[in-house]
Parts: C-alpha cells; structure tokens; sequence
C-alpha cells in the first residue's frame, strides 16, 4: 500500500505539472500560470501522509520531487517540466526562482516535524502556503491599491485573498484531517483555529518584504505551524 501511495502521489503532482504546462502552451499564457497551478493544487498531495504508514514514504516522495527540481535548474536544456517549475522568474530574480525547491522542501520539513503525533499540522499548514500564497500572489499582482507603508510590492486585494484563501486552506484541511482521524476539536473550534492561523499566515507573508520576500514559502508554513502546534500543546495541557 505504500509503495502504491509513493506512486499515486508522484502521478497526481506530475498530472497537475503536465496539464497545467499544457493549457499554458495551447493558449500562449505566461509560465508564471503554471507555476502557481502547482503552488495552489500540488501541494494538496500532503493529505496522503494519512494513509503512509511510515515517515520514510512521504520524504521518499517530497526528497524526489526536491531532488528532480534541483537538477531543473542545473541542466541547460529547457523541457516542460523546467518551464513549467522555473518559467521566466528565473530571469527576473534567482532566489525567486527557486521558490518551487523552497515549496518541496517546506513540505519535506513539516513531514519530518509533525508526521509522527501531528499530522494535522503539516497538512493544514501546507493548505495555507498553497492556497493563501498562491492566491495573494496571483491577485496581488493584478491589484491596484498598493501598500505603501512597508512594501509597494504589497496590495491590498493581495492581503485580503491570503486572508480568505488561506482561511479556507486551514479550515478545508482541519475538516479533512477530522473525517478520517478522530480529533479533540470541535468544528467551531476548528473554525476559530482557521480564523487565528490564517491572520497570522496574512501577517507574515506582509511582513516578507526584501530580502525575505522570496522565501515566504518557509515563512508562511512554518509561521502557521508553530501556530498549530503550540494550540495543540495548550489544549492538551489543558
């Protein structure tokens, strides 16, 4: 079952590369479209941590990925899979670039941490990077009412949609965790969780401005994580 587990996730996140390079190609769109389609859906590939029998499956999974993107930015050649994970960022800012090998190895990271006794905090806090950034970034930079008391590269509309997309990334993840494993948290409880995770997830993806901009796929992860886990710890001390 875990070997079949490793390939059905290795096949749903190569699905989302293949046929998100594919509409891009047919319909003439920037690279940067393919790349936030994975920012938003290959990252819900965490959920199959609930069904992982050991640790070691799940990094097998998130190593390789790592690993293949690496070598992406390595190679000279270009192939979909480069265009689709690099795309024209690469030009632009390297560090920037790179955030789809900072993406994996955020998730690499919160499954070493928390698969053992949380695995709700690793999946709800990759729902949030995935959903909630994504969001903010694809809205952000369409937006026309920039922030200007800490970054221009900040809009409002862009806060406003890692607010509520990084809302229901915690709350849909909470919910999916809850259906399979049994939890001490209610659903309003859950809700208010959800709430106080994705102010925090807002906060500090605001905050990331300069030289932490280009890795607010560390920040925003692991900023709800800490949050989670340190609600867990007070509930159950309670």
């Amino acid at each position: 079952m875990d070997i079949f587990l490793v390939a059905l996730a290795y096949l749903y996140v190569f699905f989302i590369i293949l046929i998100s390079e594919g509409l891009r190609r047919k319909l003439g769109l920037s690279t940067e479209i393919t790349r936030k389609s994975i920012h938003l859906f290959a990252g819900l590939s965490v959920i199959f941590i609930l069904w992982f029998s050991h640790v070691v499956y799940p990094l097998v999974v998130a190593g390789g990925l790592g690993l293949l993107t690496a070598y992406q930015f390595l190679k000279k050649e270009r192939g979909i899979f480069s265009q689709a994970m690099i795309g024209e960022e690469y030009g632009k800012s390297k560090l920037h670039a790179y955030g789809p090998l900072y993406y994996i190895v955020s998730i690499f990271l919160l499954v070493l941490l928390f698969f053992s006794s949380y695995k709700d905090v690793a999946i709800v806090s990759t729902f949030v990077m995935a959903w909630g950034d994504g969001a903010a970034a694809i809205i952000g930079k369409r937006a026309k009412k920039r922030h200007t008391l800490i970054s221009k590269d900040k809009s409002l509309e862009g806060s406003l949609a890692m607010f509520i997309f990084g809302f229901i990334g915690a709350l849909a993840g909470e919910l999916l965790v809850k259906s399979f494993q049994a939890t001490q948290f209610s659903v309003p409880t859950l809700l208010i969780i959800s709430l106080a995770v994705s102010v925090i997830a807002t906060v500090v993806e605001f905050i990331s401005v300069g030289p932490a901009k280009p890795f607010d796929n560390f920040t925003v992860p692991f900023s709800v994580a800490a949050a989670l886990f340190t609600i867990r710890l007070l509930f159950l001390k309670n």
